[in-house]
C-alpha cells in the first residue's frame, strides 16, 4: 500500500522549512525527544506557544482525516548554520474551491528583524503557487503591526481591505505566466527501434500508449499515458545514453516485485545512494537510458 507522498523540505539561504508532517505534529505536541531529531535543530524556549499548539492540534486532524492535506499547515523555520528553530509559517488549511489560501507566520523574539519571515514566506509562496489548486494567498495582521506589514508588502501582496474585526487584508495572485505542473517527459531512443521500446515502456513497464498529433508522427517515436502526465519518447542517433546520470524515476507499489522481474528480465541494477524514507534501485532501458523506480515507505 502506498503512503501519501510528504511535502519536501524547502531550501533559502539560510533556512531549511521543514513541513509540519502528521509524525512531527505527533512529536512537538507529545513534547517528544523525537522533535529535535526530525528537525534537527534545538527548540528555542517557549516554542510552541499555547496558540500555536491548539494550532498544530487543528493540524494534526486535518491531516488525519486527509493526508494529502499536509503542506496545508505549519512548516517550522530552521537555521541551516548553527542550526536552531528561529520560526514558523504556513497556512490555515488547504486552498477554498476558489483557489484561495491563508498564510501567516511567526518568528521567535532572539531572531526577530533579521529577515527570516520574508525569507521563508516568498519560498513557501513558490511551493503554493506550485500547486495546481492556488490561485490566490492572503493573509490579514493588525494595523499598527508595522514588521508584519513590511513583510507582507515584501513578498509583493497588496491592501485589500480591512476584516470585520479591523484586521487589514492583504492578497498576492498567482503570477502569471506561471509553470504550473509537469506535463510531459521526453527520452529519446536509437532511429528504428520503436518496436522494441513498445515492448519495453508499453508491454513491461506497462504505460498506455497514446496517439501522437497528426503533425508529429512522421518523425519517429511514441508517446505513452503516466498518470496525469505523458512519456514521449523520441528517437535520435549519436547520443551516449550510458553516460548521463539524466533519469526518470517512477513511482511504484512494489519495489520487490519489480526487483524480481528486472532480474528476471536480465536487467541489471545500478548502485544508488539510499534516500530516508524510500526503497529504490536503478538501472537502464535496453537503449541505456537510466531509470528509477522508488517506492515510499511506511
Amino acid at each position: 500500500m502506498l503512503t501519501t507522498p510528504e511535502p519536501p523540505i524547502l531550501l533559502t539561504a539560510r533556512l531549511r522549512l521543514v513541513p509540519g508532517t502528521t509524525r512531527l505534529l505527533r512529536a512537538v505536541l507529545a513534547s517528544s525527544a523525537e522533535v529535535e531529531h526530525l528537525l534537527g535543530a534545538p527548540l528555542p524556549l517557549g516554542w510552541p506557544s499555547q496558540d500555536l499548539r491548539g494550532f498544530l492540534g487543528y493540524c494534526l486532524l486535518m491531516f488525519e482525516a486527509d493526508p494529502a492535506a499536509q503542506g496545508w499547515g505549519v512548516w517550522v523555520m530552521v537555521r541551516r548554520d548553527d542550526p536552531a528553530v528561529v520560526g514558523d509559517i504556513g497556512f490555515k488549511g488547504a486552498p477554498d474551491s476558489g483557489g484561495m489560501i491563508e498564510i501567516g507566520y511567526s518568528v521567535v523574539p532572539a531572531a526577530q528583524k533579521q529577515g527570516y519571515a520574508t525569507e521563508a514566506g516568498r519560498a513557501l509562496l513558490a511551493w503554493a503557487f506550485a500547486q495546481p489548486a492556488v490561485r490566490q494567498v492572503t493573509a490579514t495582521c493588525l494595523p499598527d503591526n508595522r514588521p508584519s506589514i513590511r513583510v507582507l508588502e515584501k513578498l509583493g501582496m497588496q491592501r485589500t481591505g480591512t476584516t470585520g474585526t479591523g484586521m487589514l487584508a492583504w492578497a498576492v495572485n498567482r503570477p502569471s505566466p506561471a509553470v504550473t505542473r509537469l506535463h510531459h517527459v521526453q527520452i529519446t531512443i536509437p532511429r528504428g527501434s520503436e518496436d522494441e521500446a513498445r515492448r519495453f515502456y508499453c508491454e513491461f513497464l506497462g504505460l498506455p500508449e497514446i496517439e501522437k498529433p497528426e503533425s508529429l508522427r512522421g518523425r519517429g517515436g511514441f508517446w505513452a499515458q503516466l498518470g496525469a502526465q505523458q512519456l514521449h519518447v523520441g528517437t535520435e542517433d549519436g547520443v551516449e545514453r550510458h553516460a548521463t546520470k539524466a533519469h526518470l524515476a517512477y513511482q511504484v507499489d512494489d519495489l520487490a516485485a519489480w526487483r524480481a522481474r528486472l532480474d528476471a528480465h536480465g536487467f541489471t541494477p545500478l548502485e544508488s545512494v539510499p534516500i530516508p524514507g524510500y526503497d529504490r534501485l536503478e538501472f537502464r532501458d535496453p537503449f541505456g537510458n537510466r531509470i528509477e523506480l522508488i517506492q515510499p515507505l511506511g
